[in-house]
């Protein structure tokens, strides 16, 4: 996948150059990423707009950590590997572009990434017959007078980076919905974002390690999660997991949280802490699409 990136150049002599422009990404992890150098051929006589064409195959086999980068850019005299250079100018960039190594839009459910199961959560039975792709969306079905729901989870385990989901709620009071990070036994590897399904609704943040609960904060959301979609994202690295709500921060925590891979997963269900009250109607949650 290419980036594609165009810089003005304003000339400041009278003089036409070649020189050298080196550009870096800084990943969320604080590690940089070198891309090849472009020799640059500045016309004096006026300014000029330069394209470049990064690959991320030149990021050295390291791999994507998804979320935000810094851009990094610098104008060398000769090349700075070879000659011995001077630094003429240098630009950082905070939060340049985002990244993701996937983005599921779900027409279809790929069993080879995503795994649906059977099994009670809570007062819940989860059935996999209720995740399903309906109108370009994936749906997880909260039939009418029962108290069944739906959950699915990455095949594979996946670790450091961001995690989002554009998602619209289904109106079943006393039932919540989870996007959230797990890897098994309870209580050891999880990360959450629970969403009360109503109207007037209030949103968890939860994480467990070592056996127990760690953090469990609630923030009121302001709106209606079951009339519109919104999008929920938890960003996880080393140093801090971060919380956002339509790209507005909520909550970070700096540790109380496991640091093994974990799965990927979201469920509709009703939990035994609340009581627990059928649908009268089917309700859905509807899954516009999720990037990590």
């Amino acid at each position: 996948m290419p980036l594609d990136l165009t810089l003005d150049l304003a000339t400041h002599t009278s003089l036409n150059k070649t020189l050298w422009l080196g550009f870096s990404v800084l990943n969320p992890l604080g590690e940089v990423l070198d891309f090849p150098l472009t020799e640059v051929k500045i016309d004096a006589a006026q300014p000029q707009s330069l394209s470049l064409s990064a690959s991320l195959a030149d990021l050295d086999n390291k791999g994507i950590t998804t979320g935000s980068y810094t851009a990094v850019f610098a104008l060398w005299n000769s090349n700075p590997i070879t000659d011995a250079s001077t630094q003429l100018a240098m630009v950082k960039i905070e939060e340049a572009f985002r990244l993701y190594n996937a983005v599921e839009h779900f027409q279809t459910i790929d069993n080879t990434k995503w795994f649906s199961r059977n099994g009670l959560l809570g007062r819940t039975q989860l059935k996999n017959e209720h995740v399903a792709v309906l109108d370009d969306h994936l749906t997880i079905t909260m039939p009418s007078e029962t108290l069944e729901g739906g959950e699915i989870q990455t095949v594979d385990f996946t670790h450091y980076g961001s995690y989002e989901i554009s998602m619209k709620l289904p109106d079943a009071p006393s039932s919540i919905t989870g996007f959230f990070l797990y890897k098994a036994p309870d209580f050891h590897h999880e990360i959450d974002i629970e969403i009360f399904n109503q109207p007037e609704s209030k949103v968890l943040f939860t994480s467990y390690a070592k056996g127990s609960t760690q953090h469990e904060n609630r923030a009121d959301l302001g709106f209606d999660p079951t009339a519109a979609f919104h999008r929920y994202r938890i960003d996880y690295y080393p140093d801090q997991v971060t919380f956002y709500i339509d790209d507005k921060q909520i909550q970070t925590w700096k540790d109380g949280y496991s640091d093994e891979p974990m799965h990927l997963m979201v469920n509709t269900w009703f939990p035994a802490w609340l009581k627990g009250t059928a649908p009268e109607e089917d309700q859905k949650l509807i899954i516009e699409w999720i990037r990590y």
